[in-house]
């Protein structure tokens, strides 16, 4: 156990490993949720790079892959 030495007195800390379960978990599941947006976000971006010439051509426009890179880039 930690102690912290005053003048007179002494206060005594719950042990680290207690004190921090409970941020451990909260870290654990931010992380978690975190590489679930990126796994998605990264969906999302192939899913662009890959549709974007067949709307483009059924659009009759035209949308160069850099467009649909830089698109890319600002999700």
């Amino acid at each position: 156990m930690t102690q912290v030495h005053t003048h007179t007195t002494h206060t005594q800390f719950a042990p680290l490993t207690q004190a921090t379960t409970t941020g451990d978990s909260a870290v654990r599941n931010t992380l978690r949720d975190m590489a679930f947006v990126l796994q998605m976000t990264q969906r999302v971006k192939e899913s662009i790079l890959r549709d974007t010439p067949a709307v483009a051509n059924r659009a009759s426009g035209k949308v160069s892959k850099s467009v649909a890179a830089e698109l890319c880039a600002a999700i």
